[in-house]
């Protein structure tokens, strides 16, 4: 993933190690590009829930965010 970012100005790629950091991201993604892009989250269902939530309520179409659950250690 960061290979392709690195190559494509189309594509970005962030990663969060906890909530707050991911909400402090997705605000500078969401004002950048608002429903231009295409939201990819991966990560634990509770939270993936939570961030498609907070993108919903800055304006994101939920047909913009795409999710990848998986259970980890939480």
């Amino acid at each position: 993933m960061i290979e392709l970012s690195n190559q494509e100005d189309t594509f970005t790629y962030e990663n969060s190690v906890n909530l707050f950091q991911s909400q402090e991201r997705l605000t500078k993604a969401v004002d950048k590009y608002g429903n231009k892009a295409t939201y990819l989250l991966s990560g634990q269902p509770d939270d993936m829930e939570a961030m498609k939530k907070f993108l919903e309520d800055k304006g994101i179409d939920s047909k913009q965010i795409k999710m990848d659950s998986f259970k980890g250690l939480k």
